[in-house]
């Protein structure tokens, strides 16, 4: 959370009392006055008041802000605040045409890493303004917000994310099974290595359509395991890899990396665990 302090506290020393002109000629002003009514919304009047008297002393203001975030007990809100905020400076340095490519960029799933890249190249081949040094200045301290607002997000997702079990499992993906070899998994169900192997075995012995079928289920359920234990965004790192004609190998790597890094949950428990059953599902696919 002090990533985000500090990047509130970044985003308001460096934009505080200039104004920038965009291309068609409309001026934006990013004064103390500006940030507390269009940013800072979520402080009282008395703190707007507050960091107005501190205008002409930005130390001052600043350990001002920090105090005031620390105490915000919606720091969400706070935050979408400040990318606003972020993308606005962002824009007015390099433009809506750049502009736009980022935000495609983004939709393509690119990482904050890539995003970061790029907002890098645009600002370093922008014309020189007040905006573009405003920009630089705050890039870094976006960037955190941006990290901020991608793992609370992953972190929302598996937080919510319904309960790993056999019987789910078995209703919504193995629906392939007879009754006797779902039968036979409830009888493993306090081994789940034990539970995998079986599914495996009975994913081996299938042909025809039916591998097919199953095929289909389990990389959905690898899929959804995955996204739930690293977080939507760093999936988009593997989709990348695929689309690129990357081998079963390089995305493996690529996932066993992501798992690795990711926070402990269930779901990171769970994908360990189905890793090498999912390469095999997705293996046959490949070789299908």
């Amino acid at each position: 959370m002090k990533l985000l302090v500090v990047a509130a506290l970044l985003a308001v020393a460096s934009a505080a009392s200039f104004r920038v002109r965009r291309d068609h000629h409309e001026p934006h002003d990013y004064s103390v006055d500006t940030l507390t009514t269009k940013v800072l919304t979520w402080l009282t009047d008395d703190q707007k008041a507050a960091l107005k008297a501190l205008e002409n002393d930005k130390d001052a203001l600043l350990a001002k802000v920090e105090e005031y975030f620390k105490g915000h007990d919606k720091k969400d809100e706070a935050a979408d605040k400040i990318i606003h905020a972020c993308k606005h400076v962002i824009t007015d340095a390099i433009g809506d045409e750049k502009a736009s490519e980022l935000k495609k960029l983004k939709e393509s799933g690119a990482a904050v890493d890539q995003m970061e890249a790029k907002v890098t190249t645009f600002l370093d081949e922008a014309a020189d303004s007040e905006a573009k040094t405003v920009a630089k200045h705050i890039k870094d301290s976006c960037k955190k917000v941006f990290q901020y607002k991608a793992t609370a997000a992953a972190s929302r997702k598996r937080r919510d994310a319904p309960a790993y079990n056999l019987d789910l499992a078995i209703d919504k993906v193995l629906t392939w099974l007879s009754a006797e070899q779902k039968a036979e998994l409830k009888g493993l169900e306090g081994d789940k290595q034990k539970v995998l192997e079986k599914i495996g075995e009975y994913f081996k012995a299938l042909t025809g359509d039916v591998k097919k079928e199953a095929v289909e289920k389990v990389k959905g359920a690898c899929k959804a395991v995955f996204s739930s234990a690293v977080g939507e965004d760093k999936l988009g790192e593997v989709k990348k890899i695929k689309e690129a004609g990357g081998s079963i190998e390089d995305i493996e790597k690529k996932v066993n990396e992501l798992v690795e890094a990711a926070a402990d949950s269930e779901a990171k428990t769970l994908a360990v665990a189905a890793q090498p059953h999912c390469k095999k599902a997705f293996q046959w696919k490949a070789d299908a």
